[in-house]
């Protein structure tokens, strides 16, 4: 398993400013990474808690599959919304990309094989 692996955290303190439309205090941290699987897959999270409530505030979760001819993107997010009403949304995607037709695609060796 080749490819870049990424590992990333962010901690944020912010007081309350009506002047930059921040209500509420912020102090969270932010979590995300991303690795190759095998040639073909590679996965990502995205982990933010929210110390002011105590809970997660978003999460998720994301697998890619690319072959010679297209990249097939799967995901799933989670989020809980700010404020009083501490409402979660799921959200599941798919994104469909054809690599390899006149893309920009660094990736020369995949794109060199696809028949298209």
């Amino acid at each position: 398993i080749s490819g870049p692996r990424s590992l990333a955290a962010t901690y944020t303190w912010l007081r309350a400013s009506v002047a930059d439309n921040r209500p509420q205090d912020t102090n969270e941290v932010l979590l995300s990474g991303s690795t190759p699987l095998n040639r073909n897959w590679s996965g990502d999270f995205g982990y933010r808690y929210d110390f002011e409530i105590s809970k997660t505030r978003e999460a998720s979760l994301g697998f890619t599959y690319r072959n010679e001819c297209i990249a097939l993107r799967f995901t799933a997010n989670s989020r809980r919304s700010t404020g009083t009403n501490l409402r979660s949304t799921t959200d599941f995607g798919i994104n469909v990309s054809l690599d390899g037709f006149g893309t920009s695609n660094s990736d020369q060796s995949r794109r060199s094989t696809c028949q298209g």
